[in-house]
């Protein structure tokens, strides 16, 4: 599903804005930018200047064109994982509670 959002005006492409004077405080911004996506499991497919806007006024970067975005695979809080299938076994069987317990080991997402 194909999804557009139209803005009115967001900022200045970088290509535009960007010279050997303030390059490096753009690359941290599109960085910055960047990890943010990739937090929320998006990988941009295309992070070049030409689609980064500065916006002034609010001190920010704006990443825009999504076209070749790419979704990141991360598991879900119940989803089995390979860690936690069995091959046909109950896992710990014959096993003490108590020494089961003092082995495992708890993942967060």
């Amino acid at each position: 599903m194909a999804q557009m959002m139209v803005l009115s005006w967001s900022g200045t492409r970088l290509q535009h804005v960007i010279n050997d004077e303030n390059s490096s405080f753009f690359h941290r911004e599109r960085d910055r930018a960047l990890t943010v996506l990739r937090s929320h499991g998006v990988a941009h497919g295309d992070s070049e200047w030409r689609n980064m806007l500065w916006d002034d006024l609010g001190g920010r970067l704006f990443v825009i064109d999504l076209e070749d975005m790419k979704w990141l695979k991360r598991p879900r809080a119940l989803e089995p994982t390979s860690g936690n299938m069995g091959r046909g076994h109950r896992v710990g069987a014959g096993k003490s509670r108590k020494k089961l317990l003092s082995n495992s080991t708890a993942v967060c997402s």
